[in-house]
């Protein structure tokens, strides 16, 4: 009776099981599915709202757009506003149903300069197609979205940050500009095409490390342009900065040089999604929610009203005990107090002191990093208290750098690093370590080849180029001798044939010294084939450095100059090394 009674049970959880199974998919295959569109509303709002007359056509009266479902007429639009250069202009709507007229003069100005940066365009043009492309297969989506990428490295300045608009340039037009989300979109753009997610899982890794070369000294540029003040303080950034000096600069005759509120909290919350942040990176960040912290304005909201007897708007800013923070768009340099221009360019301290179309035409005050401090500042140092960076090796070399001589490969697949060489390598891991940190991984030597060389360095730098490992690169091509010029930790284990073990401290200087208690050669410390390691290297706040063989310390040193941050890398010659659960944590 009990056994019939449960199988009669069983059969009706899976039935029902079954059921629900079935209304989920059902529901699934009639949800609409769409591409973000909000990227371009800031240009779509410029087109309707503004007449321009440079524009090469205006909006009609009632102009009907495409519904966010049909992303093929959305995607062919966009393809038809990508002017030849590659980059596309601003100020108009891409979900826009045109006219024939309208149609007609866009294909008329395909040959036009006028690409920009600006108002959020171009990078979000890209994106759409990426993910069109992914969901559609269209081969003309995948070849406008990679002019575009080639459009966006081509106006990349050399100091790593991008202009409003190009090609030429000039002006502020010139300068590298944070507002309106330029240059963060960009990084944006770029950091999601490194790593191949967003839309971008179809990208080669030759672009993708062209991707991940352009962001990396984006934000070479990001810490170049945060402003320190007369005091030594670390603050924010401006709306825009010269690249000649990278300070804040002059823009539009109301945008006066100043640190900006908006575009400090925008960049601050770029810097906290980094992962693994250097020493630098965690300054910067620390330092822009320090400063906007200590400029927000509490106690005052900003209203909208009707001016004194007249039915025009107007904006006042008013007590409120109870309102959030908010910030000032542009601050003073070294006084950090709020300013305001008009388009006369004369500095003021109170908003009701310039001109109504300014006062009203311009985003002056807002609630900007709002989140920032409530909430995305605190969730960023619980992760960067305790932040661990690994690669579980099932995807591609994304995360290293290979310097190896001819004749050998690297491969990452189904969770192995894989090291086959014949004259020398090195598999650098591109994240920039700091100390106190533990590096774990696993590693076998593989016995269908020489059993020798599972050699590592850590914490190395370029004493030339202390923070760009990767500078000069070119200069290192994985013959050993390569690296005498580095500053860093060594260790080779089972070296020479098999017949040492050994750990050095390179001095930056060609120097490579050993100690006698840094050396072994009995059997005990040395390789066996097909045996897998656990190796652990620690770099203590004190200085002092581990290299632990299967729970076993080979090797602690003290050093009196410790080498608090830098690059790990693989290293071996003549064999076949397997690698596996490679992480980093900080301690």
């Amino acid at each position: 009776m009990n056994h019939l009674f449960f199988s009669h049970m069983k059969k009706t959880i899976l039935v029902t099981l079954a059921f629900s199974i079935f209304l989920l998919v059902a529901r699934a295959a009639d949800t609409p599915v769409t591409i973000d569109l909000s990227g371009f509303a800031d240009s779509a709002q410029h087109w309707y709202d503004y007449k321009n007359p440079r524009r090469v056509m205006e909006c009609v009266p009632g102009q009907k757009q495409y519904a966010p479902t049909l992303i093929s007429d959305i995607a062919d639009n966009i393809l038809l506003f990508q002017r030849a250069n590659g980059g596309w202009p601003k100020n108009y709507d891409m979900q826009a149903i045109l006219t024939p007229e309208q149609r007609k003069a866009v294909i008329e100005s395909h040959d036009h300069n006028d690409t920009t940066l600006d108002n959020r365009t171009t990078h979000t043009q890209i994106v759409y197609l990426a993910k069109a492309y992914e969901r559609l297969g269209l081969p003309s989506y995948r070849y406008a979205c990679l002019r575009g990428f080639d459009f966006i490295l081509d106006a990349q300045l050399d100091c790593g940050g991008f202009p409003q608009i190009w090609p030429d340039p000039d002006g502020y037009h010139a300068f590298i500009t944070y507002n309106d989300g330029v240059t963060i979109g960009l990084f944006g753009l770029l950091r999601d095409m490194a790593e191949g997610r967003n839309g971008f899982s179809w990208m080669d890794n030759t672009r993708r490390e062209q991707a991940r070369a352009a962001l990396d000294r984006g934000i070479t540029c990001l810490l170049s342009t945060q402003y320190t003040n007369k005091q030594g303080v670390l603050q924010g950034w401006g709306q825009q900065h010269d690249p000649k000096d990278m300070q804040p600069a002059l823009a539009r005759k109301y945008e006066l040089p100043s640190l900006c509120g908006q575009d400090t909290a925008e960049i601050a919350a770029f810097l906290m999604e980094v992962e693994n942040p250097s020493a630098e990176i965690i300054r910067s960040v620390k330092a822009a929610v320090a400063w906007l912290d200590a400029v927000k304005i509490t106690g005052k909201k900003l209203i909208t009203h009707d001016a004194s007897g007249t039915k025009v708007a107007d904006r006042t800013v008013v007590a409120d005990l109870a309102a959030p923070p908010m910030w000032a768009r542009l601050y003073e340099l070294e006084t950090n107090h709020p300013i305001f221009a008009g388009r006369d360019g004369v500095k003021h301290y109170d908003i009701a002191e310039i001109d109504h179309n300014r006062r009203n035409g311009y985003d002056w005050y807002g609630h900007w990093a709002l989140d920032v401090l409530a909430k995305q500042y605190h969730a960023w140092l619980e992760k960067i208290s305790a932040a661990t960076t690994s690669d579980d090796f099932r995807h591609d070399l994304g995360k290293w750098a290979v310097e190896q001589m001819p004749g050998g490969t690297v491969t990452a697949a189904d969770g192995v690093l894989t090291i086959t060489d014949t004259k020398g390598c090195t598999v650098w891991f591109r994240q920039k370590l700091t100390a106190p940190l533990t590096i774990r991984y696993d590693a076998t030597m593989d016995s269908d080849a020489r059993v020798s060389d599972l050699n590592c360095f850590w914490m190395a730098s370029d004493p030339g180029n202390p923070a760009d490992l990767f500078h000069s690169a070119h200069q290192r091509n994985g013959k050993f001798s390569t690296y005498d010029s580095l500053l860093t930790y060594y260790v080779g284990y089972g070296g020479n044939n098999n017949t040492t073990t050994r750990f050095r401290r390179y001095d930056g200087t060609g120097d490579r010294p050993l100690l006698p208690e840094h050396e072994f050669t009995d059997p005990a410390h040395l390789l066996q084939p097909d045996r897998t390691y656990a190796i652990t290297i620690t770099v203590a706040a004190d200085g002092t450095t581990t290299y632990i063989r299967d729970g076993e310390t080979i090797f602690a040193y003290r050093d009196p100059q410790p080498l608090a941050e830098g690059w790990f890398g693989f290293r071996t010659v003549k064999s076949k090394i397997k690698i596996e659960n490679f992480r980093v944590t900080k301690n």
